[in-house]
Parts: structure tokens; C-alpha cells; sequence
């Protein structure tokens, strides 16, 4: 790909995109505003990596205090796997991440995830954990927002169970 990696995707749901699809699209920032999350790029050459993977990128058309940029969520997730694809990428759906391996040295040498016949490990000197939150998870709700899970409305996919964060 882009820095010449191997590239394998786990994805625990049966459909990649996950919370990405569901969303408006919304890309928002606020220069007056101090981050929630320290950013490595700023926000205009992520705007531009976007509109040259071919991602039409739109003025914002929803009604929020920020300024931004809005892109096709479902045609981002399709364009990505496409060129994932394109590229000898592989992406195996259903197949979720259960634990790092690490090496004698303690460096991360890869990923142990379940597959429809059990356990497969994949060597990688490098891996990234796109956790996609926890929204359908009740122990993680009830520690970090509200012990009172049984009156909240889950909104989101069903798979964002929190196991990259767990």
C-alpha cells in the first residue's frame, strides 16, 4: 500500500465499515477549541489524502457549531476495501482480534484472532487496533459512562463490543 506494508483487516462484523457507515460523514474541527485527541496531521492535508484516494469531499451540510467537510461514509468504506483489495490487501470478515503476540523481547510481533475453525495467528512487526468503541458492551458502559445500562438506548452496530480496548 501507501508505505509498502502487507496488509491483513480483521474484522469482527460480517461487513467492513462498522460506526464509519452509520455516521453522517461529518469530518469537524474547531480552531479555537483545544483537541480532545492530539492530531499528527492538520485537518487540510487529511482533506487533501482524501479527495486524492477519490473520496469526493463536500462542504458541511450539517447544521453544527464547527466548521468541516462531509464525505459518503458507505462509498469511503467500499473505496478503502476496493483498493485494499486492489493492492493484495486481505481482509477477513468475521474474524475478530483476540490478543496481541508479543516476543522475548516485548515487542509486538502480531495478532491472535478467532476464525469460523478456531484460533489463527498472524505474524506482523506491526498492528493497529481500530476498536471502534464500546456502545454495545455493558460492562464498559457501566464503568466509564453509567451504572444505569438498563435505560440506555444503544446506538450504533452490535460488534462495537470494546475488545481492542478490553
Amino acid at each position: 500500500m501507501e508505505f509498502n506494508a502487507d496488509v491483513v483487516v480483521l474484522e469482527k462484523a460480517p461487513k467492513v465499515g462498522g460506526k464509519t457507515v452509520w455516521s453522517a460523514g461529518a469530518i469537524m474541527f474547531d480552531e479555537d477549541k483545544t483537541p480532545q485527541v492530539e492530531t499528527y496531521e492538520p485537518f487540510e492535508e487529511s482533506i487533501r489524502w482524501l479527495a486524492d484516494q477519490g473520496i469526493e469531499v463536500k462542504e458541511m451540510t450539517l447544521d453544527v457549531p464547527w466548521d468541516g467537510k462531509q464525505i459518503d461514509t458507505p462509498d469511503f468504506a467500499q473505496h478503502m476495501v476496493d483498493r485494499i483489495e486492489s493492492e493484495g490487501g486481505d481482509i477477513r470478515l468475521e474474524t475478530p482480534f483476540k490478543e496481541l503476540i508479543v516476543d522475548d523481547e516485548g515487542e509486538i510481533a502480531g495478532a491472535i484472532a478467532h476464525e469460523a475453525d478456531g484460533l489463527i495467528e498472524i505474524e506482523a512487526p506491526n498492528v493497529i487496533l481500530a476498536a471502534g468503541g464500546f456502545n454495545a458492551s455493558e460492562e464498559l458502559i457501566e464503568r466509564y459512562i453509567t451504572e444505569h445500562t438498563d435505560e440506555i438506548v444503544i446506538r450504533g452496530d452490535p460488534w462495537s463490543t470494546g475488545d481492542g480496548l478490553l
